[in-house]
């Protein structure tokens, strides 16, 4: 749990005679001075959960108001589901992650299915891409969504939900700052998209988009976003001719042989027929991403002299105190163990910006 350190502030505080809170450590957190994590679930109240969800589920918070989600948070704790949100520590950036569709490709049983989908949004939610996130000073969105096609548009309805939600009714409203960066995969990076180009959002990560099979109009979709974008793929998934005429800043990411699941942990997901071999993915995509957003839309504002190649700073823990050293075990670990993976999953990174364009290979041989 955060221990939140209350001191006098200078003037305001002995003249009103009330201690008030300040942060309980002197820095904010970013991409490259992480803390740790916590979530809360939410859920409509009195809403019924399946006995395996319930199982998932500890500590939920039921608002009436609420659309089914986890939130994680930037904390200090070290037990996630107990722990209590950083503050007052500046404020933290909202990013909004959309899932796609699940089918339980274990099992013909139609309720089977309805189950996987009703599951689908807590497998994203533990995954260490958007948990990292959350160490690196976001406030991290994921609500369970229906997976249905785009133009049916209930998904796209429940995100405007989270975000109206978490900026006018969550109680910790005031931490969030006014930016936006939104996630999604497969037919969420449809409904992501969308929602991105509303919001006037800062960022924008599509993985393995299904723009083709889930929107009449791809290009449309996509060049509406105005925000700088992230796209990453894997294997045959890449169409280039999609991506033309963006604009910049664009990076576009294609794993070989990365299976259209193995953004998550393995063995997780029902509507995974088998797991690829880049073991490495979710641990190294959590570095790009982290980076991404690090450059382009840093919790803690400035510049942190991320390259365009997204690359991790060399040496980028070298000036952390030996506090900010403690909360960075495990973190941005990901993408050297990356560099030892096998050349089936060589990831190729290739990035249009104002400062320049180029390509970045992991492993390069």
């Amino acid at each position: 749990m955060a221990i939140i350190d209350r001191g006098r502030v200078p003037g305001i505080g002995e003249l009103a005679g009330v201690e008030l809170p300040r942060c309980p450590i002197p820095w904010q957190p970013h991409a490259l001075a992480p803390v740790f994590s916590g979530y809360r679930h939410y859920a409509p109240a009195g809403l019924l959960q399946s006995q395996a969800q319930m199982r998932l589920l500890e500590g939920v918070v039921f608002d009436p108001d609420v659309p089914t989600m986890r939130v994680w948070f930037p904390s200090l704790g070290g037990t996630p589901q107990y722990n209590e949100i950083l503050g007052p520590c500046g404020r933290f950036p909202l990013v909004v992650f959309a899932h796609g569709q699940c089918e339980d490709t274990r099992s013909d049983v139609q309720g089977d299915d309805r189950l996987a989908q009703s599951l689908h949004y807590l497998m994203w939610a533990d995954s260490p891409i958007l948990r990292q996130l959350a160490r690196a000073g976001y406030v991290v969105a994921v609500p369970q969504l229906s997976g249905g096609h785009p133009a049916q548009d209930a998904d796209l309805v429940t995100l405007r939900r989270v975000v109206a939600w978490l900026r006018q009714q969550w109680q910790y409203a005031s931490l969030l700052a006014d930016s936006t960066a939104v996630i999604g995969h497969s037919r969420g990076g449809v409904q992501a998209a969308r929602l991105a180009s509303e919001l006037g959002a800062r960022a924008f990560v599509s993985f393995s988009g299904d723009f083709h099979g889930a929107s009449s109009d791809p290009a449309a979709v996509l060049h509406a976003v105005a925000a700088p974008k992230l796209f990453v793929f894997g294997g045959t998934e890449h169409d280039p001719q999609l991506l033309r005429g963006l604009g910049v800043p664009l990076h576009v990411a294609n794993v070989r042989k990365m299976q259209h699941f193995d953004y998550l942990l393995p063995n997780v997901m029902p509507c995974q027929v088998e797991a690829g071999p880049c073991a490495y993915a979710p641990r190294a995509l959590a570095d790009l991403v982290t980076m991404f957003l690090g450059r382009y839309l840093p919790a803690a504002g400035g510049d942190l002299g991320i390259p365009p190649s997204l690359q991790i700073p060399e040496g980028w823990d070298d000036g952390l105190s030996q506090q900010q050293l403690f909360y960075t075990g495990g973190y941005l670990t990901g993408m050297d163990a990356w560099a030892g993976s096998v050349a089936e999953c060589q990831l190729e990174l290739s990035f249009e910006t104002k400062e320049g364009s180029g390509t970045l290979v992991v492993p390069d041989r």
